[in-house]
């Protein structure tokens, strides 16, 4: 991968890989929520966007990465989202399969 600039690493929002991944680590390891105080939307996307680059190894399920994302996952809102999900899901497979 060729290096970009500054100016472009500025468009980028994040600047880099190589930037942006060991901020969003010590953000995600400094609290247990990434406003601080307490668990927001934030929380949600960041969590998503975790889930989504551990599996397909653009992050590392290392340390502040997992606990980030075992805190997301496990609260009960998520479960239960999960929960209907499967049942939905059921539901339809039930009824194409018919």
């Amino acid at each position: 991968m060729r290096q970009r600039t500054e100016q472009q690493q500025i468009m980028l929002g994040y600047g880099s890989m190589d930037l942006g991944v060991p901020t969003l680590r010590a953000a995600v390891s400094a609290h247990d929520c990434i406003a601080g105080c307490c668990f927001s939307a934030a929380d949600v996307y960041v969590g998503s966007q975790i889930g989504w680059g551990c599996p397909i190894g653009v992050l590392a399920a290392d340390g502040g990465f997992a606990r980030s994302l075992d805190r997301v996952t496990t609260r009960g809102a998520a479960v239960r989202a999960r929960e209907k999900n499967d049942v939905l899901a059921g539901e339809i497979a039930a009824t194409r399969n018919g």
